[in-house]
C-alpha cells in the first residue's frame, strides 16, 4: 500500500503484505488510521496507524474474500462484506476498531447483501438481493433492526448507497430493466415501525436523476 501526496504528487510505500492483495481499504474518520483487508490463504482485516507508521494490527480473519470495508461515522466499528459458508453468501461483519470480536450482523431478510456502506448517522446500508430482484435496506447496528429504504422492482442495484450530510437524502446506481445504469435518488423513509423483515414498508418514491442513452 502506498501514500501519494496530492500537491507534491510523492509516493511513498507504508504497507508490504508479502503473499497477500489489499482487495478493500478505508480511512478513519479521524485520518489517524487505515483498514484493510488483505487477501491471501485467509483474508486479514488489519488497521494500520497513519500517524505512527508502526505495524498493522490484526482485527479479524475469514476464510473467504472481503469487499466494502469501511469505518462507522465515529470511529468506533468497521465493517464489511464477508464471503462465507457452503453454499457461499455475503455476510455483513462487524468488528470493534480497538479490537475486539468480529459479529455477524446479517439481519434477517428474504435477501442476500450484496453491497454495504455506513450513513452519516452511523446506520448501515445494506443492499439485499433475491433471484433477479435487489433494493435496500437501512439496519442499526448492533440491533440488526432494519428499514426498506429503496424497494425492489425499480433498478437492480450495482453500488451502495451514497448520503448526504443529514442521512435524509441518497444517491444510487442501478440498472433499469429497460436501460442501462442510471443514477437514482430519493429520501429515508419517516420514522418506521421496524420489523425483522423489512419487506413490506412503503418508503417515499425513488426518481431517476439520469438519463443516459441505452
Amino acid at each position: 500500500m502506498s501514500l501519494v501526496g496530492l500537491t507534491s504528487g510523492d509516493r511513498r510505500e507504508v504497507l508490504s503484505l508479502p503473499g497477500a492483495s489489499i482487495v478493500s481499504l478505508g480511512w478513519a474518520p479521524s485520518g489517524r488510521a487505515i483498514a484493510v483487508a488483505a487477501e491471501g490463504p485467509r483474508t486479514r482485516i488489519l488497521v494500520w496507524p497513519v500517524a505512527t507508521r508502526g505495524g498493522a494490527r490484526l482485527l479479524a480473519e475469514t476464510p473467504g474474500p472481503v469487499r466494502d470495508l469501511g469505518w462507522s461515522p465515529d470511529g468506533r466499528t468497521i465493517a464489511w462484506l464477508a464471503e462465507a459458508g457452503t453454499p457461499a453468501v455475503w455476510r455483513v461483519m462487524t468488528v470493534p476498531a480497538a479490537g475486539g470480536t468480529a459479529r455477524d450482523m446479517t439481519a434477517p431478510s428474504h435477501g442476500s447483501p450484496q453491497r454495504l456502506s455506513w450513513s452519516p448517522d452511523g446506520r448501515l446500508s445494506v443492499v439485499l438481493a433475491n433471484g433477479g430482484a435487489t433494493w435496500f435496506d437501512l439496519c442499526r447496528e448492533p440491533r440488526r433492526e432494519c428499514t426498506t429504504v429503496m424497494p425492489p422492482g425499480i433498478a437492480v442495484l450495482l453500488t451502495a448507497p451514497v448520503w448526504s450530510r443529514d442521512t435524509e437524502r441518497y444517491v444510487v446506481v442501478g440498472r433499469p430493466a429497460d436501460h442501462g445504469p442510471e443514477v437514482f435518488a430519493g429520501l429515508i423513509p419517516p420514522p418506521p415501525t421496524t420489523r425483522p423483515d423489512s419487506i413490506g414498508v412503503n418508503p417515499p418514491p425513488v426518481r431517476r436523476v439520469t438519463f443516459s442513452n441505452p
